[in-house]
């Protein structure tokens, strides 16, 4: 690095000042020989005054440089106050502009060298406290620049996340605007369509009926101006929503339209000249407010494209209740135009929100007609149901709204894993999300008793940590958990978790419960399992070949092509080594080969 002079009025001065204090301390008049400089070697004396404006381009050169004049003079028989002065300040330098290390090395052979050759012009005396006072002096600069050097990266280190959390925070803003922006698009197509429909539809009798039935003309007309009040109106609100400051403000809000609705849609299209039929077989199925509102945009999105696409005839639209869903069937005949399976913007967009709360859409022709048909989940019916147990009331609420939000039911909640196991008597569910750590009885102890239990024979575990690499994650394992999933997963994955587990799978890949297992049997004050080595001598020696495999994270797939079987085949083996074993899902099989013996930790022959 070429040497470089301190830029600014400050630094300027700084310089001048540290280059005047050097240079003060060789001209003073000192009482004592000693620290008088020599005539001759006033050069000597004054080069650090020179050098110590480059310390901060070459702090180790002018450090160096420094001493050696300050050694010279001693051994000349004076003390250099001026040049000890100058090797303080450059430890200061090198401390603060170099790292700690390299810091303290530096730091420490000045100190060391001033230490031993001052002893030289007083006599030999190491421990003067003349000499003494320099060595302390420059250990204090360098500690000083170490302080120096750690506050500034700790200074660099707080803007640079400071920086790094606005460009995330840009990023999500812009995130979030262009979903706004979706969402937006999808809400004036709603307000808008199906009034400019009728609006269409209207205009259409209206032109054709003006000659010979006026008065219908006269109707349709009321309809189009009745529906470009009620789009503008639309319009108007959805407008002075978006500029409203005030979230809390919604006084002119009013809750959002569902299938209690349904009539009045259909006597809009009705008294437009498209005539409805409606059958509702539901029986009055409850389905969650999302649904219903889900369902009522359904509906009009499907009367309107009946209006665009048909050939005038009558819509049927069914609502009935099958397989635990609510089915919304909407079929109508085609006109010259025809109509698209794949659907425009509008059938798109009713596929995203028939998706978010958990429902399909399809869209076909069907008898020389199109029929559109719409399920959603029946509130309560075929639902997975959930405990969450954990000690921590913010984050079991967390739990309940992620779940809640994506149509899981929530029954009840556990601050102990004692109550988890009363819950789980008491309400059956499907699945317990389970903390490591609670009072009263903790989750690993709370899950061994829940899956032990007659209650608690069709309940799954999950395994909730904050670290996935817990070592209690394997004996929660052990216990019969079938799975786990950090806290600081993302919602959907806690989501996906949940409806793993429902479904009977494990939710972990056994490559990570082996890496688990090993750590936990390489770990000293875990006692050896027996009850692997007794599950193992009841399996044949296919049933162990597959049983390796699986350990290995293999799926049923792979084992059939490793053994030259079938898939079915493959699968029905791991089901009997499950009914065998007493194991509930492929992560206890693991546990059981390395706990058998059948596997080693370390040993790659499975995978």
């Amino acid at each position: 690095m070429p040497p470089r002079l301190r830029s600014g009025p400050v630094g300027r001065v700084t310089d001048l000042i540290t280059v005047g204090v050097i240079v003060l301390f060789v001209v003073l008049p000192y009482p004592e020989a000693v620290f008088r400089t020599a005539a001759p070697l006033l050069p000597v004396a004054l080069l650090p005054a020179i050098a110590i404006l480059f310390r901060h381009g070459w702090p180790l050169t002018v450090l160096a440089l420094s001493l050696t004049c300050a050694i010279i003079l001693s051994f000349t028989g004076q003390v250099s106050p001026s040049s000890l002065i100058a090797v303080a300040v450059s430890a200061f330098a090198v401390a603060d502009l170099r790292g700690r290390i390299a810091g303290v090395i530096a730091v420490s052979t000045a100190a060391g060298a001033v230490f031993l050759s001052s002893a030289a012009p007083l006599g030999g005396d190491f421990f003067d406290a003349r000499t003494l006072q320099f060595v302390f002096v420059i250990a204090l600069a360098g500690a000083l620049g170490d302080a120096t050097r750690s506050r500034r990266e700790f200074a660099q280190a707080m803007t640079e996340r400071a920086e790094r959390a606005e460009r995330g925070r840009d990023d999500e803003a812009r995130r979030r605007v262009a979903e706004e922006r979706v969402r937006i698009a999808r809400d004036l197509h709603d307000v808008v369509a199906h009034q400019i429909s009728v609006i269409s539809l209207s205009a259409g009798v209206a032109s054709s009926a003006l000659d010979a039935r006026p008065e219908r003309a006269r109707e349709a007309l009321a309809t189009i101006r009745s529906a470009s009040r009620t789009v503008l109106a639309d319009i108007g609100g959805l407008m002075a929503l978006l500029r409203s400051d005030d979230r809390g403000d919604a006084s002119d809000l009013h809750p959002q339209t569902g299938l209690a609705g349904t009539a009045d849609l259909i006597a809009q299209f009705a008294d437009a000249g498209m005539p409805v039929e409606l059958h509702d077989e539901s029986g009055g199925a409850l389905v969650s407010p999302a649904s219903d509102h889900v369902a009522y945009l359904a509906l009009r999105e499907g009367l309107t494209n009946a209006h665009k696409h048909g050939d005038g005839a009558a819509v049927v639209v069914r609502l009935k209740r099958q397989d635990g869903a609510l089915h919304l069937e909407i079929r109508n005949g085609l006109g010259h135009r025809g109509a698209s399976t794949a659907g425009g913007h509008g059938l798109l967009g009713l596929r995203e929100r028939v998706a978010a709360v958990r429902g399909d859409v399809r869209a076909e022709r069907a008898d020389d007609g199109f029929l559109l048909t719409v399920r959603l989940p029946v509130a309560g019916a075929g639902m997975i149901s959930v405990v969450v147990a954990d000690d921590q009331p913010l984050i079991r609420q967390a739990v309940r709204d992620i779940l809640g939000d994506s149509g899981i039911r929530v029954v009840g909640e556990a601050a102990t894993g004692r109550e988890a196991v009363r819950a789980v008597e008491r309400d059956a569910p499907d699945v317990v999300l389970m903390d490591i750590r609670m009072p009263d009885l903790d989750g690993i102890a709370a899950t061994a008793e829940i899956c032990a239990s007659h209650d608690g024979a069709h309940t799954r575990v999950l395994i909730l940590t904050t670290f996935e690499e817990d070592e209690y994650v394997v004996a929660a394992l052990r216990a019969g958990a079938s799975g786990f999933i950090g806290k600081g997963a993302e919602p959907e994955d806690i989501v996906r978790a949940v409806r793993t587990i429902h479904r009977g799978e494990a939710l972990l890949s056994s490559t990570a419960t082996r890496a688990l297992i090993e750590r936990s049997l390489h770990r000293s004050d875990v006692p050896p399992a027996t009850w692997g080595k007794e599950r193992l001598a009841a399996l044949t020696v296919r049933e162990r070949e597959v049983l390796l495999l699986v350990a290995g994270g293999r799926t049923n797939q792979e084992i059939a092509d490793v053994l030259t079987i079938s898939p079915h085949t493959a699968k029905t083996h791991v089901n009997r080594i499950m009914t065998k074993s007493d194991a509930r899902d492929r992560a206890q099989l693991v546990i059981l080969a390395y706990e058998s013996g059948l596997l080693t930790p370390g040993d790659g022959s499975a995978a």
